[in-house]
């Protein structure tokens, strides 16, 4: 990556100047209106303030981005230069040890071991699976019935993840089959 190409993403990325946003109710805080609905808030937040909006929430400023390529650059690119909240941090014994939580070396490593779930392929392959889960619900529903929608959502979520972890762990099983069966010695 060229510098140039960096100074102009910084510049985009609002990290030159303080970018824009809502200036809240109660000394600078946007707590309030995040709380009443967060999706709505930061939705809205994108809307008119742009791809890099600055936030306050319980006293401590945080940037929303809303473009891929910045978010990569936060993410992948530069993470280095960013740490988990000092909320995430407490709560790791809560939470678990993984990609949400961890940091430096081990985040890597944790997000190498994840990424290939997140392969193109994998991605599309997992929509056609929950189209398919989502069909087979709807044949089992009829006109005029009440249906609990999250129950439904919950139990056919389960149901995903367990048959894309039984994938996971064939497809590993197979990769360590095929790694041993190179490590027989023909005498």
């Amino acid at each position: 990556m060229n510098p140039h190409d960096t100074q102009e993403r910084k510049e985009e990325a609002g990290l030159l100047r303080a970018p824009p946003g809502p200036k809240g109710r109660f000394v600078g805080d946007n707590l309030r209106e995040y709380a009443r609905d967060p999706l709505g808030f930061l939705s809205d937040c994108a809307r008119e303030y742009g791809d890099v909006v600055k936030l306050r929430l319980m006293g401590r400023t945080f940037l929303l981005l809303s473009r891929p390529d910045l978010i990569e650059y936060v993410l992948v690119e530069n993470n280095r230069n960013f740490t988990k909240t000092r909320l995430l941090r407490r709560n790791r014994r809560l939470l678990g040890e993984g990609l949400l939580t961890s940091e430096g070396g081990f985040w890597r490593r944790q997000r190498r071991l994840a990424q290939p779930a997140f392969h193109r392929e994998r991605v599309i392959a997992y929509g056609e699976v929950m189209a398919s889960f989502a069909e087979r619900a709807l044949e089992g529903w009829r006109e005029g019935e009440t249906v609990d929608i999250h129950e439904e959502m919950m139990r056919r979520f389960a149901q995903i993840e367990k048959m894309l972890a039984r994938q996971s762990v064939a497809e590993e099983e197979r990769r360590a089959v095929g790694r041993g069966a190179g490590e027989v010695q023909v005498t």
